[in-house]
């Protein structure tokens, strides 16, 4: 077999399966290259909840990381075409997986799968409301009249092994990051796109000793005051700071006060010098 050639298949979800309508809501990659195996699951249950009507709960949870374990333990050795498919066939209910389909894997596996992941499975859910959010937030700011102030920053690679980027950023003593981020959807997913946020403004400080500083700001439109409430202290408690979309008129004071204050002690150290 040739050592660049690879399978994969989707992890598809239908809550109605009798109807043979199903989702692509994750991929397993098989590949000659270590790793052998790969599996990526999406964060599908908005497009769930608009394709089916019912909000995946708990259970979808358990049988996605069920699948996922089932898929590992069962090619963790190794794997070739027919043991794959029989796989496959076996495979019944409101998950199943697609027959596979031949695919070079003439780079990191890890790579291929991404790329695969992104384009077949989740090519929306990731991407498409990132770029609402970043929007939103431009508009903001232009109206408050601090968009032209703004720098547009470089990524900053951490130690862990995450890039943090950001659509904004102004000095005020420290260097600050702003990015924006959707908060709308179910409570645990929100959640989670919190958490990831407070922990990179954790380690964002710590790398840089506090030159530098994450600045979030979330669309929690529909989400009820006690989550934002408690999403705020998280912040706060992981060194980063955290407004709301709806009212970002404190942040725009903030930048409006010190990008100006820093512009005009320029200014005032380029007279002297001259």
């Amino acid at each position: 077999m040739d050592e660049k050639q690879g399978y994969f298949s989707l992890i598809q979800y239908s809550e109605y399966p009798e109807r043979n309508e199903f989702l692509n809501v994750g991929i397993v990659l098989f590949s000659n290259a270590i790793p052998h195996v790969i599996v990526k699951l999406g964060e599908s249950r908005s497009r769930i909840r608009k394709v089916f009507g019912v909000y995946p709960g708990k259970h979808f949870e358990i049988l996605m990381h069920s699948m996922k374990d089932r898929i590992m333990s069962e090619f963790n050795s190794n794997w070739d075409r027919q043991s794959v498919e029989k796989f496959i066939g076996l495979r019944s209910g409101n998950i199943r997986l697609s027959s596979p389909k031949s695919v070079l894997v003439d780079a990191d596996p890890n790579i291929v799968a991404n790329e695969l992941f992104e384009r077949l499975v989740e090519p929306f859910e990731i991407r498409e409301p990132i770029q609402r959010v970043q929007k939103k937030l431009k508009k903001q700011l232009v109206m408050s009249g601090v968009e032209s102030l703004l720098e547009k920053p470089k990524p900053v690679s951490l130690p862990q092994g995450v890039v943090v980027k950001a659509q904004y950023a102004y000095q005020n003593g420290s260097y600050n990051l702003i990015n924006a981020i959707s908060l709308r959807d179910d409570p645990n997913i929100a959640l989670a796109a919190a958490g990831k946020q407070a922990i990179e403004g954790l380690w964002l400080s710590e790398f840089d000793k506090g030159q530098k500083r994450l600045i979030v700001v979330g669309d929690v439109e529909n989400q009820n005051s006690n989550f934002v409430n408690a999403v705020k202290d998280l912040m706060r408690m992981n060194k980063t700071e955290f407004y709301s979309l709806s009212d970002i008129s404190p942040l725009a004071r903030e930048i409006r006060e010190h990008v100006t204050a820093n512009d005009l002690s320029q200014s005032t150290s380029s007279s002297f010098l001259n």
